[in-house]
């Protein structure tokens, strides 16, 4: 029933985004941005080929631009695909490929919910990876409060520091656009504030809950409830990370293999009474 539940769904992705012309419609702002024409920044949110992210996403995405656009789109696809199974093969396959078919509205529109899933499961080991969330969906950088709760300020210091480095170098080679993002979201900004807080507040909370249990499943969660604009399934797949977050991490099982002292490192030696060991 999932297989059938998930290749229904593709059907009607496919067939609904192919009949408004809107097949990889996410992907196509992305690929603009590498021709010499387009302007970002000049389309409202919500229209066809508006581009939303930080001016770093641009520069980063350059060289894949210089392909045609259904090169681009294939291997967009292909890698978002990708993570998708990555994310999901804790749950073994027979799980795994059907729910990356549920996933199927996200890849066809061609977003980047699946790479911010990769980076937020290897953001807790390598934290220079929240720089992407920042960058991409801004309001997803309330997940490194995870650090500041658990007092690992490295880490924190390191997730911010990196973001800010990003930026600065972005900037210097290219301020112009730096002013226009931010005056794009200045106008832009719409919605309830009130919502915004409210939701804000909410994935806080769960940050700072899950941060104080150690569990970094519910990480996902709170990105999902802080998200400004909710789509409907294409949001909902950021949750395809919660696998990977609930298989033991890596350093726990390194820390596990470690004697916790020399004490335990030293072999056992039986005393016989009254003599030698």
């Amino acid at each position: 029933m999932l297989w059938l539940a998930g290749a229904y769904l593709v059907y009607v992705t496919v067939s609904y985004y192919v009949a408004r012309g809107r097949l990889g419609g996410d992907a196509h702002a992305y690929w603009l941005t590498g021709q010499s024409w387009y302007v970002p920044y000049e389309i409202a949110p919500n229209r066809n080929d508006a581009f939303l992210y930080s001016p770093v996403f641009a520069q980063v995405v350059h060289p894949l631009t210089l392909l045609p656009w259904p090169s681009f789109l294939t291997v967009w696809m292909a890698a978002e695909t990708a993570a998708f199974v990555w994310l999901l093969r804790p749950l073994g396959w027979k799980w795994a490929l059907p729910l990356v078919l549920w996933c199927a509205p996200e890849i066809v529109i061609g977003n980047v919910l699946g790479f911010l899933g990769v980076a937020l499961v290897v953001s807790f080991t390598q934290p220079w990876l929240w720089s992407a969330m920042f960058l991409t969906k801004p309001v997803f950088g309330v997940g490194t409060l995870w650090f500041a709760a658990r007092r690992e300020w490295h880490r924190f210091a390191v997730a911010i520091g990196s973001t800010g480095l990003v930026v600065g170098v972005s900037a210097l080679l290219d301020p112009e656009a730096w002013v226009e993002w931010i005056r794009f979201l200045a106008m832009n900004a719409g919605g309830s504030a009130t919502a915004l807080v409210v939701r804000t507040a909410l994935a806080v909370a769960i940050v700072l809950l899950a941060a104080r249990k150690g569990q970094r499943w519910p990480m996902p969660v709170a990105l999902l409830v802080a998200t400004p604009v909710f789509v409907g399934a294409p949001s909902l797949t950021i949750l395809a990370a919660v696998p990977r977050l609930l298989s033991p991490p890596r350093e726990r099982l390194d820390d596990a293999a470690r004697p916790d002292d020399a004490v335990a490192a030293r072999p056992m030696r039986a005393e016989v009474p009254g003599g030698e060991p």
